[in-house]
């Protein structure tokens, strides 16, 4: 399958500064965002080490021959080892500051998506018509969501929404979960930071994509990077208080 893929990030109307980072790499079909914490000169750092010390680590071992389980594990790795990086380069800086970094990435082989993540970071996928987050929230409030004390809508007021409970560079392990499945063509992806979920309900997301779909069975839709720009847009509309970063990825 071929590959169209768009990403973009913005500060914000608020934020001093972006501590978000993006990779759309097509040629060894991997895609990553990545949130940063701990302010300038921190959160920005982190993010843009995880960014390249996971394409370093994975840089020419992602292919059709190697097994699925393989690739899992090859993802979780390329995140633990962005993670101990970040942790002893924090412990060093003699601010002390801590660093830290949401991240999802995803690959592709063999007509299957991997994706690891840790953080509140998330993907989905859009297929048919029908949009699915595929991450779960390494979140406070996904916590309270899960065991039945807060609904999801109530998740989204929560006054302590913004703390994720799983950061790379934070301690030195962490435990970084993966999904894995069928690609089909007309598929797309949809990686984000917080700063899009934040604001946009998925609904609101998922809007998007019907509008910007397909038209006919087999033709193309809009393309990846006028889809990134209107939900870029609409998260700065709603109030852009926080960096927001977007990767459209659509298998054709």
């Amino acid at each position: 399958m071929d590959v169209r893929a768009a990403g973009k990030t913005d500060r914000g109307t608020v934020r001093p500064v972006n501590e978000d980072a993006l990779l759309v790499d097509k040629k060894i079909n991997l895609f990553i965002v990545a949130d940063g914490m701990g302010g300038h000169e921190a959160g920005d750092v982190a993010s843009k080490m995880l960014i390249k010390e996971a394409k370093s680590f994975l840089k020419g071992k992602i292919n059709n021959d190697i097994p699925a389980a393989e690739i899992s594990m090859l993802l979780e790795e390329a995140i633990q080892n962005a993670s101990q990086k970040i942790y002893t380069y924090s412990k060093n800086r003699e601010s002390g500051r801590i660093m830290g970094t949401t991240a999802v990435l995803m690959a592709f082989a063999d007509d299957r998506y991997f994706i690891s993540w840790v953080g509140d970071s998330r993907a989905y996928l859009i297929r048919d018509g029908h949009m699915e987050r595929l991450t779960r929230d390494h979140s406070y409030v996904q916590q309270l969501v899960d065991s039945g004390e807060i609904s999801e809508k109530e998740a989204r007021v929560h006054p302590r929404r913004n703390m994720v409970n799983r950061a790379a560079g934070v301690e030195q392990e962490i435990e970084v979960e993966t999904v894995r499945g069928q690609s089909m063509v007309g598929d797309v992806f949809l990686l984000c930071t917080d700063g899009l979920t934040g604001l946009l309900e998925d609904w609101m997301i998922a809007a998007h994509f019907e509008r910007c779909g397909r038209h006919k069975e087999g033709e193309p839709g809009s393309e990846p990077d006028v889809i990134t720009d209107a939900l870029i847009k609409d998260a700065l509309e709603a109030g852009g208080d926080d960096n927001v970063t977007v990767v459209v990825v659509e298998l054709l």
